[in-house]
């Protein structure tokens, strides 16, 4: 049995036989294999992680961006309230308008949206009502 090649720059080779290394600038010999550099993203099995990540990633950065992300609760309201009652949709979709201005987050086109179909859907009902009492108006007199 011989013992390993021991090699401080490469690690042990275990009786393979040792290529020379190229100098800094030099192209190896051909049919030699490239010199590999260390690889600087591989793990030691024994090396601590740093505090507040675990696995792959930085799972606290991920929960950030989660957190910042999140819809406006009064902007959906305000456009699910828009269709049933124009007047609370449109105060709950200028509020949440207000608040993610103010504040970030998401769900602005929904609070424009709702501002936008309250405001539509209340001139629609005055029109409706206005053009109701204009008939009933000419429909009295005419009788």
């Amino acid at each position: 049995m011989t013992a390993p090649n021991y090699n401080p720059n490469n690690g042990p080779s275990y009786g393979q036989p040792q290529q020379p290394q190229p100098q800094y600038g030099e192209q190896p010999a051909y049919g030699a294999p490239a010199p590999q550099a260390p690889n600087p993203y591989a793990q030691n099995a024994y090396q601590q992680q740093p505090a507040g990540q675990t696995g792959y990633y930085n799972q606290s950065a991920y929960q950030q961006s989660y957190t910042q992300e999140k819809y406006n609760g009064l902007a959906i309201a305000g456009f699910v309230c828009s269709f049933l009652f124009p007047l609370i949709g449109l105060i709950l979709s200028i509020i949440g308008l207000n608040q993610i201005n103010k504040n970030g987050g998401k769900g602005k086109g929904l609070a424009i949206a709702g501002i936008i179909i309250s405001i539509v859907f209340m001139v629609l009902s005055v029109i409706g009502t206005m053009s109701g009492f204009s008939y009933a108006l000419l429909s009295s007199l005419n009788s």
